[in-house]
């Protein structure tokens, strides 16, 4: 038994194959809000494209996210906009390249936090012994405390140093004037 095509679905308001009515060029736009810049954001990771409104509110949302976790594609799904398109509006858009540096700056400070914290306070990590809790312990990160001398003090800490000498290379043969013979070696060596 042949099956029967599937209809292609149509726009309700111009009869038009291939969008529907939320993107056509026909049907009336509300002017947008004073908080929301005018641009349409592709929605974050569809099999469909579907256009969202990048409001104040996901701006923030993707700006409060990057800052907390510095990861792009993270804060992009929190806000519901695509990733991809995020980076092109970081390119045409000085103000939002501006604030994007700065959460990732913001990050970058959280980050030195941790890594003070780690290193230089520690922290306890409980003691058993036969099943009871019988004391704390204070552990120390020493490779992060490492790595941030390293970054603090580069000449003092660093770990490839650059080492230039002045080398002549002659070649040649070394021409030695005896021969030793295996009693010369066997007297060397304890026998």
């Amino acid at each position: 038994m042949p099956r029967k095509r599937k209809a292609k679905r149509r726009c309700g308001v111009c009869r038009k194959v291939g969008h529907n009515r939320s993107v056509c060029p026909k049907v009336p736009r509300k002017a947008s809000k004073p908080d929301a810049p005018p641009v349409r954001a592709r929605a974050s990771r569809g099999a469909t494209t579907k256009y969202v409104r990048f409001t104040a509110e996901r701006r923030a949302t993707f700006f409060e996210t990057l800052t907390l976790c510095g990861l792009v594609q993270r804060a992009s799904d929190m806000c519901g906009v695509n990733r991809q398109w995020l980076y092109e509006l970081r390119k045409n858009d000085d103000e939002f390249a501006a604030d994007w540096t700065d959460a990732l700056e913001q990050y970058g400070d959280t980050i030195d936090e941790e890594i003070h914290r780690r290193a230089v306070e520690g922290w306890e990590e409980p003691v058993y012994q036969g099943g009871d809790l019988v004391g704390v312990i204070r552990k120390y990160d020493s490779a992060l405390l490492m790595a941030k001398a390293r970054a603090v003090r580069p000449k003092l800490y660093r770990q490839n140093v650059k080492v230039e000498a002045d080398v002549a290379l002659h070649t040649g043969v070394l021409v030695v004037p005896s021969v030793a013979t295996a009693a010369d070696w066997g007297k060397d060596d304890g026998r």
